[in-house]
């Protein structure tokens, strides 16, 4: 795939695959009324094959070429490991690790693309990547959430995030061995001008970024549906 120019946020581009994500991610959410709906379990295995098979592509035909760094490309930003655990459900369901993909995915889907961290504008192998990967991921989890009505337990969001932080105490030593910058702890990506002035510099930004993920958290729990009394047959079995 041909490489693009420079990336430009909220330019025509960016708008165009916001564009063909929501429409994919409004018709998952449809639920009830299309394929996915009528044979649940015998689409799992291979939608959580697609998710594994992009997610492989994406170093077998981009990053390893590129040259693989292990400051950039180990697999430990939030949308990485949200893939995994996302095929990790599809294969084995468990309730809980649903309720943590419902914010998790949900919130880090589509921040990443709202706010994409891109440099390589459309046509390039990154751009197809960024809104591919995270469309994908949103709008299984979508549907599972609002087209099956497959709600998080109401305790849930405070443990999601409580694992968020967490998870970002365990990288910061990461970070700071390999030069890195995973889950942007060091460093926030580039923001629009107005979102920027209100963001503290490094590392006091965590502290805003920690109050507007709670306040997220919050907020996706009051629109969240509520969690079926009689679950999944498969994840009643494996919860």
């Amino acid at each position: 795939m041909a490489s693009g120019g420079s990336f430009s946020l909220f330019g025509i581009s960016h708008f165009a695959a916001l564009a063909v994500v929501g429409v994919v991610v409004l018709a998952a959410a449809m639920g009830r009324r299309n394929l996915l709906a009528q044979a649940p379990p015998a689409l799992r295995w291979p939608l959580g094959a697609l998710v594994l098979a992009q997610f492989a592509a994406w170093y077998a035909v981009y990053r390893i070429p590129q040259g693989f760094s292990p400051a950039r490309d180990l697999p430990l930003q939030l949308c990485d490991i949200n893939q995994l655990l996302l095929v990790a459900y599809l294969w084995r369901p468990r309730a809980g690790l649903f309720d943590l993909l419902y914010y998790w995915v949900l919130s880090a889907s589509s921040l990443a693309l709202l706010l994409p961290d891109l440099e390589q504008d459309f046509p390039s192998v990154a751009y197809a990547s960024l809104f591919g990967s995270h469309g994908l991921t949103l709008a299984i989890l979508v549907h599972l959430a609002f087209g099956r009505g497959r709600g998080p337990v109401p305790a849930s969001a405070g443990r999601a995030w409580a694992w968020l932080l967490g998870y970002g105490i365990v990288l910061v030593p990461v970070d700071l061995l390999l030069g890195a910058n995973y889950l942007y702890l060091l460093e926030l990506p580039a923001l629009p001008g107005p979102l920027a002035a209100l963001v503290p510099p490094a590392p006091w930004h965590w502290l805003l970024v920690a109050a507007f993920m709670y306040l997220l958290f919050r907020g996706m729990q009051a629109i969240a549906p509520p969690a079926p009394l009689d679950p999944d047959p498969d994840e009643k079995r494996q919860a």
